[in-house]
């Protein structure tokens, strides 16, 4: 196996992807310390980085890994050696910016350039790509340096350009020196990513070289409401935001600007419950969207929103044999639309209730998600809260319970889920309690009896 020394002695068109990871671990590349071992790499990773080769990009983000740590770690964790060797070879790093491969100049952005290099780049960089990185990189590095007032002179200016996807970019580059600077330009963000005109070069210049685009543009616009709550504790202009992409929304061609008119109406709520009055119409209008991606994305909005959807009743109603879903979410729309009619009260919930909360875990069902996404309710939280209606729920539940409950931790899981909606449930619970207690060997806590003698 070749070392960490050997390799850096050769060519960069001699090195494939394990010899690259080997040089990563040989400079403690993505560590808490900065080795002397990095700093002697220096010279030789600079020099490869510069020579012909297929290497080149992963070496000058190996570069740019290191250059990164030694401004994040604790200085005391820093090779004495290093700072001294950077400067040494701050030009060698910095003449990357003008390679003619656009891919190593997108790269080495990523070595900490100093401002008046990076507005010599911006003045000189025709990729629209490797642009659309460079703006942010810049307004980071100025916001720590003298250079502000130059840049921000530069950001104005870009603000009557006329290509809208680089006025988008620079409101959302602006933050790194001005945070309010987005809420001052809300609308054109909103308008620059309603337009479906907009979107493949939003896409494009927001994905790195060579790499997939689906997502860019929903990670353009995560980031530009992201700026806005960063802003303020003041909602109103993150969901001005969020109310203008829907009203640009209705006349697109596909649906990707609609779900992401309510993946953010579903983040915005997360993060400020004080927007909620809002955001029932915009999710309601979806309730029929021809799309189930959007519908199921409608349905469980207004799930959250709970009573303040019960003028959206019968429209939820009517998708409660919708069994369309998206694929990267957890439920159906039917079960959304259910969950839904559960937290406004409506009786139409019931039948079928606790069968579609139970029926995922039938076949040993785990549940993998991601906390920041829309999923399936907890079914003691949709439960608990009916128990006005327990007679017409109990025995579904009971049924749930003999239901083979002997599937592992599953079941008992399960078994414990239920048994809190029964302990909740008080009184109203006991027939179930006892045949659950009877049929299980599960200890129902009984509070009527500890108190004293109910039933």
């Amino acid at each position: 196996m070749r070392t960490g020394e050997s390799l850096l002695r050769r060519q960069s068109a001699e090195l494939s992807d394990d010899d690259c990871s080997t040089l990563h671990d040989h400079c403690g590349a993505g560590r808490q310390h900065l080795t002397a071992a990095a700093t002697a790499a220096l010279p030789d990773l600079l020099r490869l980085a510069a020579s012909p080769g297929g290497a080149r990009v992963t070496l000058v983000d190996l570069i740019g890994t290191l250059a990164q740590q030694a401004r994040t770690v604790p200085p005391e964790a820093v090779d004495p050696g290093w700072p001294a060797a950077w400067e040494r070879h701050r030009a060698e790093a910095e003449a990357l910016l003008a390679d003619p491969d656009r891919a190593v100049r997108y790269a080495a952005l990523g070595l900490t350039p100093t401002p008046a290099k990076l507005l010599e780049r911006w003045r000189a960089e025709e990729d629209a790509t490797v642009r659309h990185r460079l703006l942010p990189t810049l307004t980071a590095a100025a916001a720590e340096t003298a250079w502000e007032p130059e840049v921000v002179a530069l950001l104005h200016g870009l603000l009557l350009d006329d290509d809208p996807v680089l006025r988008l970019a620079a409101v959302q580059a602006w933050a790194a020196i001005d945070p309010a600077a987005p809420a001052r330009h809300v609308d054109l963000m909103a308008d620059a990513l309603a337009d479906p005109a907009n979107r493949p070069a939003i896409a494009v210049r927001g994905t790195e070289p060579g790499e997939d685009t689906t997502y860019a543009f929903e990670a353009s616009v995560d980031h530009s409401l992201l700026l806005l709550l960063e802003q303020t504790d003041d909602p109103a202009t993150a969901t001005r935001f969020v109310i203008r992409l829907a009203d640009g929304s209705g006349g697109a061609e596909d649906s990707v600007l609609r779900r992401c008119v309510l993946d953010q109406a579903w983040r915005l709520l997360v993060e400020r419950r004080s927007a909620a009055p809002s955001l029932v119409p915009l999710a309601a209008a979806r309730l029929a969207d021809r799309d189930p991606t959007v519908r199921v994305r409608a349905a469980h909005l207004l799930a959250m929103l709970g009573t303040r959807s019960a003028p959206y009743a019968d429209e939820l109603a009517a998708l409660l044999d919708d069994t369309g879903e998206d694929e990267l979410l957890e439920g159906t729309i039917a079960e959304h639309a259910r969950w839904a009619l559960a937290r406004i009260g409506d009786v139409r919930a019931l039948p079928g209730l606790v069968e579609s909360l139970y029926e995922p875990y039938r076949d040993q069902y785990v549940r993998g998600y991601v906390l920041g996404d829309p999923r399936r309710p907890e079914i003691s939280d949709v439960l608990i809260p009916l128990r006005a209606h327990a007679p017409a729920l109990l025995p579904s539940l009971r049924a749930a319970l003999r239901h083979d409950m002997r599937n592992g931790e599953v079941g008992a899981s399960l078994a414990g889920e239920f048994c809190r909606v029964l302990e909740a449930w008080g009184p109203a619970a006991l027939p179930a309690g006892r045949t659950a207690a009877a049929g299980r060997h599960w200890p129902l806590p009984d509070r009527g009896r500890r108190a004293g003698g109910h039933g």
